[in-house]
C-alpha cells in the first residue's frame, strides 16, 4: 500500500450494496491490481482483460491480497472497497496538531492524534 504525502487511507465500514459497486476486484496477481488501479486512472489503454471493465475513479493507491484487489483513494462513489471495508483518503490527522518541547505527533486506532511526549514532560501537547 502506498500513500500520498499528508494523507492516509482510513478503513470505514461499507454497506453491502457499495461492496457490490466497488468491488473487491479478482485479479491473477499483484500486477494486474497495478493495472486495474492504472486503468481506473485511465493511464493505460490495456484494459480490455477487465470484465466488465473498471469504473473510472481517482486511484491513489492499491491494496492486493489473496487475488483480490482493492483501487483506494477518492472515486466516483467516494472510497473503495476490500470485503466490507471501504478506504476513503483522508488529511494527515497530525497535520495540525502541535506538539511542545519536540513531542511528536502520533494517531490512536480511531485517528485522533495525540502527543508522544519527551521524558520530562507530559500532558495533551507535551507542555
Amino acid at each position: 500500500l502506498t500513500q500520498a504525502a499528508s494523507q492516509y487511507y482510513k478503513p470505514v465500514y461499507t454497506p453491502a450494496t457499495r461492496v457490490r459497486q466497488l468491488g473487491p476486484l479478482k485479479v491473477a496477481d499483484k500486477p494486474e491490481c497495478q493495472l486495474a488501479c492504472d486503468c481506473a486512472r485511465q493511464n493505460s489503454t490495456n484494459c480490455s482483460s477487465f470484465n466488465p471493465p473498471i469504473p473510472r475513479s481517482n486511484c491513489m493507491a492499491y491494496f492486493y491480497k489473496d487475488g483480490k484487489c482493492a483501487l483506494l483513494g477518492e472515486s466516483a462513489f467516494g472510497g473503495c472497497t476490500v470485503k466490507n471495508t471501504e478506504y476513503v483518503l483522508i488529511p494527515d490527522p497530525c497535520l495540525n496538531y502541535n506538539c511542545s518541547n519536540h513531542g511528536k505527533c502520533a494517531v490512536f486506532e480511531g485517528w485522533n492524534p495525540y502527543c508522544q511526549c519527551e521524558e520530562g514532560f507530559q500532558g495533551e501537547n507535551c507542555e
